[in-house]
């Protein structure tokens, strides 16, 4: 009989290992943050959330920890990613013997960068903020996308390279777009905005005629 690997229980032994390890060290002693459990499903979709109810059905899992640490005198956003493969083994990021993936710490001047890796070299970076937007969850989902693109397309790091540099200007392309439509929706509603002012403008400009031929 195969043995079922309870995932939630490995994640929260990752997650009470690392709130220990903050706990114990004077520069993060400002606390544990927050998890983002991501969840690879049998047909090899991804789940990301942050409560580990998605792992229930998961073939392998993500743990992404977040905590605050001191630079200094400024803290800063620190992370650490413990991978739970389909036999319960626990890593750090893997995604399997050639790709990885880690998120690089916030410092002086620079936010924090999700980065892709394939044979110990950086295919594939990201900032995790957009337009003062934190969008860890979305580069996660993305990552995971590129990443199997690459393992189905790419045979050497150069044409995984060349792969990421296609995907980040069609995903610039893509926030180009959505902010073009948002823009052209605001001018929309900013047109029947004004529209509506003018039209009572009018009609007070007519109240105001009618006063004045009645006087």
């Amino acid at each position: 009989m195969e043995k079922i690997i309870d995932f939630k229980e490995i994640a929260q032994y990752c997650i009470d290992q690392v709130k220990q390890e903050c706990a114990e060290h004077p520069q993060s002693q400002h606390g544990y943050m927050t998890a983002l459990y991501i969840a690879i499903l049998p047909d090899n979709q991804i789940r990301v959330s942050i409560t580990p109810h998605i792992l229930d059905e998961a073939k392998r899992c993500y743990i992404i920890h977040k905590w605050s640490q001191l630079a200094s005198t400024i803290w800063y956003a620190a992370y650490k990613i413990h991978s739970i493969s389909e036999t319960g083994e626990v890593g750090e990021g893997e995604l399997d013997d050639k790709y990885s993936f880690r998120i690089n710490w916030a410092h002086f001047n620079c936010p924090e960068e999700i980065v892709l890796k394939r044979d110990g070299e950086t295919i594939y970076s990201a900032s995790l903020w957009n337009h003062g937007q934190y969008i860890l969850s979305r580069e996660v989902s993305f990552l995971w996308d590129f990443y199997n693109k690459c393992k189905e397309e790419c045979s050497t790091i150069l044409e995984s390279k060349l792969l990421a540099k296609l995907a980040k200007k069609e995903q610039k392309i893509d926030v180009l777009e959505k902010e073009l439509a948002e823009s052209s929706i605001k001018e929309e509603y900013l047109k029947t905005e004004i529209g509506e002012y003018r039209s009572l403008l009018d009609k007070i400009q007519q109240i105001v005629e009618e006063k004045r031929i009645d006087k």
